[in-house]
């Protein structure tokens, strides 16, 4: 009788320790990585400011830019919805919870704080922990480990450490996510054997589905794969008994996602999604399953591969480890395969439910890429919908491991840890625009070159996202003290870039014509002819154009 008590106690003992490493990991040096453009947006739209705002075509100082950085408390959630709806392509729930966030810890106008912004995103993602473990209760039936190997490899996941140190909606997503993935595992337990659904499951279910749509879009791929499994089960199985009950959850949540059709016809065609397009030709399948096993092998290891930024002997090392433990993730599920006569039929059946569910939501995104033309491959946060059944499916894997050879299982939680700890320092899965760096440099050829009277950066403005990464150098520059500093606070042009404005190089000839001389002019990922030698007398610099990840420099020299 005390045996199970014991092991129960323990069990409790160590989610509580896998809990708080994961939490650790996600809140080590949370305010010091740097922020970038879509980190810009989150937070701009959260504190009830917009972009349309900030004015175009003319020197604005980086105070002004950073306005929008400023907690008000005139500007509640209202605001916040009210700027989604004019100026983002987003669902509101992250965004007004965000809001409500910032000003539970922050009073009115103040810039906002990095780490009490990230802390709402790292506290969804530490979340997810837990969550992981009760969903893996549900679906390993008896096994006790499993959920704690579960949790322990949601807890350190590079991908989701990665998530949770942005100021941005995916971990809330990929809680709604596991939440619904817990319903579909209760139904496919009443499914085989036939039992009597709980008369709240169809009804929650459609309930964290819909709050899963209002986070973020992307969502509804989980959830259409989910649909799609039970599809194929059944062919295997036959139709479920309870299908009332599945035809009430699949019916309520096609009304949750119709409901936001009318919202997502009136977001703005700024062309804020455009990179996403994609010329399909016939190697354009191959491509994007070849993005999704990459991102898929980041969710469980993690090593610094990134080469701009790291030694090619540290790249070529940390590949091969990645590569290794990969095959062994592969490996282990071979195993798990071989020995799945040890589950129970029910518990067997979800455990294959969850390697139907990973193909489905690759097919389902794949088939976007093809068919729509929007690669959504290319950017590893939007896989965030499949970071807890590659979870699920790499504990089963891990067990498999176990069973047979349990120095290397152990080996491979060690490098598991390893590449979360990576990720949390820095090290891997770095920002893709890093305006730390850009201005350090800016501020070295300024220490350099002190008879300036003054100094512009300009770039071209297509939408708000030259603005965000106006913003961060802006806000870098506030962060490194330069003001004082260098005893110069830059000017920001942003030129707009339209059939029915002037060409961009003119806006700013026409606008640094009243700043003081010598002015130091930098192009800042200006994606539009110079031409500003002749009439503005100004000379490209030599040995001054500078690139690092998001921002490419150009300095100018302008004596009158």
């Amino acid at each position: 009788m005390a045996q199970p008590v014991v092991e129960k106690l323990s069990a409790s003992w160590i989610i509580v320790a896998i809990i708080m490493l994961g939490a650790a990991l996600r809140t080590w040096q949370l305010a010091d990585h740097p922020l970038w453009s879509d980190e810009f947006a989150t937070l701009v739209f959260s504190l009830g400011h917009g972009f349309a705002d900030i004015p175009l075509d003319q020197p604005v100082t980086g105070n002004r830019l950073l306005e929008a950085l400023t907690v008000q408390d005139t500007l509640g959630a209202g605001a916040t919805w009210d700027r989604l709806l004019s100026e983002s392509n987003h669902p509101p729930l992250y965004f007004l919870l965000s809001n409500r966030w910032i000003h539970l810890w922050q009073g009115s106008g103040q810039l906002v704080n990095l780490g009490v912004a990230r802390s709402l995103p790292a506290l969804f993602g530490v979340l997810a922990i837990p969550g992981t473990y009760a969903l893996m209760k549900l679906a390993s039936g008896r096994n006790r480990v499993l959920p704690l190997i579960a949790a322990l490899l949601m807890a350190v996941s590079p991908f989701g450490i990665y998530l949770s140190q942005e100021t941005r909606h995916y971990t809330l997503g990929l809680v709604w996510g596991i939440a619904s993935l817990g319903c579909w595992v209760i139904f496919l337990r009443h499914w085989n054997p036939p039992k009597r659904v709980p008369p709240w499951l169809p009804w929650a279910w459609i309930g964290v589905n819909g709050l899963g749509i209002a986070t973020h879009f992307f969502v509804g791929l989980l959830l259409l794969a989910q649909g799609i499994t039970i599809g194929l089960l059944a062919i295997y199985r036959g139709i479920p008994r309870p299908w009332r009950s599945l035809a009430i959850a699949a019916l309520g949540t096609a009304a949750m996602a119709m409901a936001w059709v009318p919202y997502a016809q009136s977001i703005p065609k700024d062309g804020l999604t455009d990179w996403l397009l994609e010329t399909v030709t016939w190697t354009t399948g191959f491509e994007a399953i070849a993005r999704l096993v990459a991102w898929t092998i980041t969710m469980g290891v993690m090593l610094p591969v990134e080469s701009s930024s790291q030694p090619t002997a540290v790249v070529i090392i940390s590949g091969g480890i990645m590569g290794v433990v990969t095959g062994l993730m592969v490996t282990g599920l071979v195993f798990a395969w071989r020995s799945r006569r040890q589950w129970d039929d029910t518990t067997r059946q979800i455990l294959i439910g969850f390697g139907i569910l990973a193909g489905a939501i690759a097919a389902v995104t794949v088939g976007i890429v093809l068919v729509l033309g929007k690669d959504i491959t290319v950017a590893a946060r939007y896989q965030f919908v499949t970071l807890p059944v590659v979870v699920a499916l790499m504990a089963v894997g891990w067990w498999g491991l176990w069973q047979r050879w349990r120095v290397v299982a152990i080996a491979w939680l060690a490098v598991a840890l390893v590449s979360g700890g990576c990720v949390a320092q820095g090290l891997a899965f770095q920002r893709p625009d890093r305006p730390d760096l850009m201005v350090e440099f800016l501020a070295q050829i300024t220490r350099d070159r002190p008879d300036a009277a003054s100094i512009a950066i300009a770039t071209v403005y297509k939408n708000h996202e030259q603005t965000g990464e106006m913003l961060g150098l802006a806000w870098e520059w506030r962060s490194q003290n330069l003001s004082q500093n260098l005893g110069k606070d830059p000017q920001f042009i942003l030129a707009r870039k339209a059939s029915d404005h002037p060409a961009p190089n003119d806006t700013v000839r026409n606008r640094i014509a009243n700043l003081p001389k010598p002015l130091n002019l930098w192009l800042v990922n200006f994606a539009a002819p110079e031409n500003l030698k002749e009439t503005a007398q100004c000379q490209q610099v030599p040995k001054t154009k500078h690139r690092v990840p998001g921002y490419t420099a150009k300095l100018y020299r302008c004596l009158n």
